[in-house]
């Protein structure tokens, strides 16, 4: 980025509009910002910033007060920089919000801050603050804080940056090299470290509360050492007690295990008795069952002569449908050619209806033809009338506008006599002022001729000759007037004189341009009005006619012009009408053109169809015949309702003999299953019943009991030492369980505390090195190499910077600090000790080497020019001489390098030079800017 040309108004102590063209410096090479102290030389570098991100070049000045307290009201506040980037011109424009009067009315109001950036190509500018800044970051790949310590060196940085300790300096690569990450993971580190130690308190703390939940069982030997061991929180004893529970879960396993075994014993006596039960209760089922059974075999045996008589009912009633079959299928024949006559015959009614239709549609149809064909005839004029009545009313367009162009030349040249009359006015009032002034100068030219000769009268001797006239005798000589006009007032008349003279020459030229004018163009337009009224009479004027006359002419022809517009507008209206009347009736024609040969289409189909329903009724009526011919020989057509009800009965009837002859044969199959059932289940009952003893159920009911009791109250007493084993063996698995992850834990705590101690700096007996100050340490050691290029050149070779190894004080943070080689004597020691001439040239290298670094960083950035507010007035000759060969070094290639300085030998040694003067005169207060160059 180099500056071209910068303007600032009412910026800072530059009141009025201010530019500076960088351009007449050139495209390289040291230049010098000098001038009277407080003059505004470091806002030169406030403006170019500003202009580019909206903040000042240093942090001490605030955009809010850039506002110039010098500047006049109407004068607005803005900075306009025009740059070169990579060979293209780009510019912005920023103004920051500051109070200025009203437009209107009295009081001030709020301007908001504005800025715009061109782009040198076909992009629309970007405007509003923020998205100008950004745009400028991005086009130049460097935020505002890189910028300034790129390109910017404030006034004051310099010492700062050297001096600073590790912990300041680490402040300034914070935000510069943004290793602020660093720092954050050092806090999260640290965050992990406190989380890690709560969580072993507090598995802990679960750990005691679980073994406080254990339950002794009765007359366990070590119940005592654990309640004691209980009371004191376990402190350090946790294996001891563990080891109890142990024993204690150990102990109830063999006893719950004994108890399982006496109870399993006494469940087997149980189910036995359990079955002996079921045997004699079973026996006692078999019994009732066996009889039960015989009772019911015997009546189904009694059925069985009615059974019989049914099945001999059922072959009569199948006889008997089989004669009903017979007659249903001779009336269903007779039903089926009945209903196919009545279908044919509706068929037949139905197309004879249509036939009907189609004869009218037919009617119908060939009317609509002759009526379109009629309607066709009557519209073909319509084309011919509608060309002609578009050719009328285009002629009363094209005389609407001749009217129209008439209207405006009226308007003209009335307007031309307006002017022609004002004309004629200023030139009688130039000639009026012209004959004042000759009077005032010749009265004036008579009082200096008076005093001239009243002048010589004084001189005038009796006897002695006049200088004008000879004469020796002088009766009446001339006295000097009162009041005389100096020969520089005479003269200052005559001038006046002479460009009213002037003025009346060019007024009486301009009326007569102007008459001459007005008077063409109303002969080129009474003309043309003539030609055009032809039949009418136009009134004439004389060519010497006053300008009165020929406004009232131009009066009369306007009312000419009006009834002849308002005539052709009713005409041009009629017209028009007419006009979209025949395109109505065009449509219509059109219409009706496109429907004549559907219609003659429908009409044709029409026909077709009607022959054919002919052709069809005819075959339908002879079908009829042949049918009503069968009829005569079987049933009559008045019988259809007959021969229905007798179908319906016969049918119903077969069907309740069906179901009867169902029923019967249905009965006979149940009958005969039930028999063979019960004969099955007699035969097995005193089957099962011959293998059976003679148990009593109350005697094996009372042992039953007694063995349930007693099993009753060994599952109660399992199920207690079950719930408390359970209960205790949880308590030990997770106490075993968080015993191991507290063992995991106190580890990951360990291991985490070391590393937020080594992240953070804080390890025991070591150097306080934070892992962010050890990654700033890489960037400082880059920088070092750099600035150390230059201060070699700038010390002679004898000084070079070089970070510290080690901090003198452990308990301190640490690994930023800079020391000096001395190469002369072979000595380190620390910054501070340097002179103030010496501390110049260590600073300066130190920031032109962070300039680099950040520059090297962003790579593919392009700057070409670089500023630097410092004095230089601590360095003695060599020094300075030294400082200028870095300096040069600097502008090698295409970059230019401003300085600011009030040393005299930089005046000497830079030709280019940007002078800043304060200027507190009553006309104007405020500072300005000259280039010098060579």
């Amino acid at each position: 980025m180099k500056p071209l040309q910068l303007t600032m108004s009412g910026f800072g102590p530059y009141a009025e509009i201010t530019e500076i063209d960088f351009e007449r410096i050139g495209k390289q090479g040291l230049f010098l910002i000098t001038g009277d102290t407080g003059a505004g030389k470091t806002t030169i570098f406030d403006a170019i910033t500003f202009a580019l991100y909206g903040e000042a070049s240093g942090e001490v000045r605030d955009p809010a007060m850039f506002r110039s307290k010098y500047a006049k009201e109407d004068v607005p506040t803005y900075v306009k920089l025009t740059f070169l980037y990579k060979g293209k011109k780009y510019s912005v424009k920023r103004n920051p919000e500051y109070l200025r009067k009203k437009e209107r009315g009295e009081g001030y109001t709020s301007q908001k801050a504005e800025a715009e950036l061109i782009y040198p190509d076909d992009r629309p500018p970007v405007t509003k603050t923020k998205e100008v800044t950004k745009a400028v970051t991005d086009l130049l790949g460097l935020d505002y804080s890189q910028f300034t310590q790129i390109a910017m060196i404030a006034q004051g940085d310099f010492q700062k940056l050297l001096l600073a300790g590790t912990a300041q300096r680490s402040e300034i690569f914070r935000k510069i090299f943004r290793t602020g990450i660093y720092r954050d993971l050092q806090i999260k580190l640290r965050e992990a470290e406190k989380s890690c130690w709560k969580e072993y308190d507090r598995m802990k703390s679960s750990m005691i509360q679980y073994l406080d939940g254990v339950l002794l069982t009765e007359n366990f030997e070590h119940a005592e050492e654990f309640e004691a061991l209980k009371g004191v929180k376990y402190q350090g004893q946790a294996e001891r007690a563990l080891e109890i529970l142990a024993l204690m879960i150990e102990n109830t396993e063999e006893t719950l295990k004994r108890i399982l075994t006496e109870a399993e014993q006494i469940r087997l006596k149980t189910e036995k008795e359990n079955q002996l039960l079921g045997r004699a209760e079973q026996e006692t089922v078999l019994r009732k069952n066996l009889e039960d059974n015989k009772r019911l075999l015997m009546e189904a045996n009694h059925r069985e002569a009615e059974i019989a008589d049914a099945m001999k009912r059922a072959d009569w009633w199948k006889e008997e449908v089989r004669e009903l079959e017979k007659l249903l299928r001779r009336e269903e024949e007779q039903m089926l050619l009945l209903t196919n006559y009545y279908a044919l015959q509706k068929h037949y009614e139905q197309d004879k209806k249509v036939l009907d239709r189609l004869k009218t549609s037919q009617s119908v149809v060939e009317e609509s033809v002759l009526t379109k064909q009629r309607e066709q005839e009557r519209l073909k004029e319509v084309p011919v009338l509608l060309a002609k009545c578009a050719a009328e009313l285009t002629g009363l367009e094209q005389e609407r506008g001749q009217l129209n162009r008439f209207a405006a030349q009226l308007k003209r040249i009335k307007q031309m006599a307006e002017d022609t009359r004002t004309a004629r006015e200023r030139y009688r009032n130039a000639v009026a002022v012209r004959d004042k002034a000759r009077i005032n100068y010749q009265d004036k030219e008579q009082l200096f001729f008076d005093a001239q000769a009243g002048i010589l009268a004084e001189r005038l001797e009796e006897g002695k000759p006049c200088p004008v006239c000879g004469s020796v005798d002088h009766p009446l000589p001339a006295v000097i007037p009162e009041y005389v006009p100096d020969e520089k007032s005479l003269k200052e008349e005559k001038d006046k004189l002479n460009r009213l003279e002037g003025e009346v020459g060019r007024t009486s030229s301009d009326a007569l341009n102007q008459r001459n004018q007005l008077e063409d163009s109303v002969r080129m337009l009474q003309e043309e009005l003539q030609e055009f009224f032809a039949e009418d009479s136009a009134p004439v004027f004389e060519k010497g006619s006053s300008l009165e006359e020929k406004e009232l002419w131009a009066d009369e022809w306007r009312e000419v012009l009006n009834h002849r517009w308002n005539g052709m507008k009713d005409l041009r209206d009629e017209y028009s009408l007419k006009l979209k009347q025949l395109k109505e009736e065009e449509k219509l024609l059109k219409k009706i053109s496109e429907e004549i040969p559907r219609l003659m289409e429908k009409l044709s189909h029409t026909r077709e169809e009607g022959r054919k329903k002919e052709m069809a009724l005819s075959v339908t009526e002879g079908q009829l015949k042949e049918m009503i011919q069968k009829f005569e020989r079987t049933i009559n057509l008045e019988d259809e309702g007959i021969l229905r009800e007798k179908i319906r009965k016969d049918t119903q009837k077969k069907k309740e003999l069906e179901t009867k002859i169902e029923q019967a044969f249905h009965n006979q199959q149940k009958w005969m299953r039930e028999k063979e059932a019960l004969s099955g289940a007699v035969r097995t009952l005193e089957e099962q019943l011959a293998d059976c003893s003679n148990l009593v159920p109350e005697e094996i009911r009372q042992r039953k009991n007694e063995l349930e009791q007693k099993e009753r109250e060994l599952t109660s007493a399992s199920r207690h030492l079950f719930a408390l084993q359970k209960t205790n063996k949880s308590i030990y698995d997770n106490v075993k369980q968080r015993q191991q992850e507290l063992n995991l834990v106190e580890r990951r705590y360990v291991w985490m505390k070391n590393l937020a101690d080594t992240v953070g700096g804080t390890l025991t007996g070591k150097q306080k090195v934070e892992l962010e100050t050890y990654i700033q340490m890489a960037f400082l050691d880059r920088i070092l190499r750099r600035a150390n290029l230059r201060l070699l050149t700038m010390s002679g070779g004898q000084y070079e910077l070089k970070r510290q190894e080690e901090g003198g004080n452990k308990r301190e943070k640490a690994g930023l600090e800079l020391d000096v080689v001395d190469h002369y004597n072979g000595t380190i020691r620390s910054v501070k000790t340097l002179s103030g001439g010496e501390s110049f040239k260590a600073s300066l290298s130190l920031a032109l080497g962070l300039s680099d670094e950040i520059q090297a960083l962003a790579g593919g950035i392009q700057l070409d020019a670089m500023f630097i507010d410092e004095g230089f007035g601590s360095l003695d000759d060599e020094s300075l001489s030294q400082a200028m060969k870095a300096l040069n070094s600097l502008a090698d290639g295409d970059r230019m390098v401003g300085i600011i300085s009030h040393v005299a030998e930089l005046k000497e040694k830079i030709e280019n030079k940007i002078i800043v003067t304060k200027s507190r005169n009553l006309e104007q207060i405020g500072s300005k800017v000259s280039v010098v160059t060579v």
